[in-house]
């Protein structure tokens, strides 16, 4: 049940990443409106869906940092793959990680 709520944070992470960069990665311009109408009820499904699905089998606090870091790992591998690596990105994934397993002591 982890590995589907993980599932459907990346799903949602991956969807506000696109949402987010659409015009600047392939010039197109939708109204927040549509974007609304069409795939924002999918992304809060998914968000709570995961929230839950994580809390009931953890705590909520890990179930925080656990989703926190998950979605910032995520953006970070999505802007290296879309506008390149950068040193930036890469000593955040560390600073993230060591946090979580901080958090996890």
């Amino acid at each position: 049940m982890i590995y589907y709520a993980l599932a459907l944070k990346l799903c949602a992470t991956i969807i506000v990443f696109y949402k987010a960069n659409l015009k600047e990665l392939y010039g197109l311009d939708y109204s927040p409106l549509f974007w609304w109408l069409t795939v924002g009820w999918i992304v809060e499904y998914c968000f709570l869906q995961s929230w839950w699905i994580l809390s009931k089998a953890i705590s909520p606090w890990a179930t925080y940092i656990l989703l926190l870091g998950f979605g910032s790992i995520t953006h970070m591998v999505l802007m290296c793959i879309h506008y390149g690596f950068n040193v930036k990105y890469f000593l955040g994934f560390l600073l993230i990680i060591s946090g979580v397993l901080v958090s996890k002591m």
